[in-house]
């Protein structure tokens, strides 16, 4: 009867470390894919700083050719063109970094939640580990058992 104890804890063991292993691929491959977001993110983050900083640059145009239209009257045709053309690429940087502004904030809301699943592998991981302690401790005491 010991040795069918024994042999169904080695066999309980031997399937939770099989998990365990299981797990810890998995909470490799999620941080894995953890960093390559937070990567992208950066990424992002920089292309967000670069478009802004276009932005104000054209800002500054559009503020220069305003000064300009004032004082010069004879060219305000011309200007009032270029002001429109301004403002067209004004709006469709803004509309893209409202797109990287969304995209940044997907990205971060899927960070945590890989962030959080990646959690909650470790504290399965870290059970599965306490359970595999407790069975060997329990195998190691039914060994002695059979052996008194």
């Amino acid at each position: 009867r010991l040795e069918t104890e024994t042999d169904r804890y080695a066999s309980l063991n031997q399937e939770l470390q099989l998990s365990l292993s299981s797990y810890i691929q998995q909470n490799a491959r999620l941080n894995v894919t953890l960093i390559a977001y937070a990567e992208v993110n950066d990424q992002l983050n920089a292309t967000l700083l670069d478009l802004s900083g276009q932005n104000t640059r054209l800002e500054a145009q559009i503020d220069l050719y305003a000064k300009l239209n004032a004082n010069l009257n004879q060219t305000a045709l011309s200007f009032s063109q270029d002001v429109d053309r301004l403002n067209t690429v004004n709006g469709e940087l803004i509309n893209t970094n409202k797109d990287l502004t969304e995209t940044v904030g997907a990205l971060s809301n899927e960070t945590a939640e890989l962030s959080a699943a990646n959690d909650g592998l470790n504290a399965t991981v870290r059970s599965l580990e306490a359970e595999v302690v407790d069975l060997v401790a329990e195998v190691d005491r039914i060994d002695h058992l059979a052996n008194n």
